[in-house]
């Protein structure tokens, strides 16, 4: 599930992870309630607004670099960037390293993340209801699927999942909205809300 709370995008690990790689330029999320029999979707309101400026919740962490620097270290990519030398910074930072102290895996959690550790803001500026099954090459692309000689077929996030993009599509989709869970399966062709994004990376990877 897509959540956007206080101006800042969560998704999942593998969404973040192909954000942050520059990978995945496409969000998906399923129409509720669901429309009955052929008749499409009426009176449903659009859970993103075109041109709204999100910015990026992620798994992060205080620590330190080889010289002994201290910054945050984000889970995605395993990037570090140190903090500023103001007062404001050093307070801040303690902050999240309170934070960070008080959960198990001490990686904090992207619900929780500060707006000023976020590294990339994101714009959707295109946002549109259609059938799953309407998407064309460039979704597939930037849903993150690629293709991969090592793997020799089409991938995400480094899995095999065909031997053609759309199948690979669609059997992450699968994958990723199981009936059990209330998800709608990809031959089902359910209505959803397509959405293309516009990633940037803030200047020095932080509001520092």
């Amino acid at each position: 599930m897509t959540v956007v709370r206080d101006g800042g995008l969560m998704v999942s690990r593998v969404l973040t992870r192909g954000i942050v790689r520059g990978e995945v330029t496409r969000l998906w999320q399923l129409v509720h309630p669901v429309p009955i029999g052929g008749v499409g979707p009426k009176n449903v309101r659009a859970p993103w607004k075109e041109g709204e400026q999100w910015w990026l919740r992620e798994f992060c962490r205080t620590g330190c670099d080889s010289t002994g620097h201290v910054g945050v270290e984000y889970e995605a990519d395993k990037a570090f960037v140190p903090i500023g030398e103001s007062t404001e910074d050093a307070i801040r930072w303690a902050e999240l390293a309170r934070a960070k102290a008080a959960i198990w895996d001490r990686w904090v959690h992207p619900s929780v993340m500060p707006r000023w550790a976020a590294r990339y803001e994101v714009t959707p500026i295109e946002v549109h209801l259609e059938k799953l099954q309407a998407l064309d090459s460039e979704d597939i692309f930037g849903a993150g699927i690629r293709y991969s000689e090592t793997h020799r077929g089409w991938t995400r996030d480094g899995m095999r999942y065909s031997d053609t993009a759309r199948k690979a599509f669609a059997r992450w989709w699968d994958s990723e909205h199981p009936i059990y869970e209330g998800g709608r399966v990809w031959v089902g062709n359910p209505w959803v809300w397509r959405c293309v994004l516009w990633v940037e990376r803030l200047s020095n990877g932080s509001n520092w």
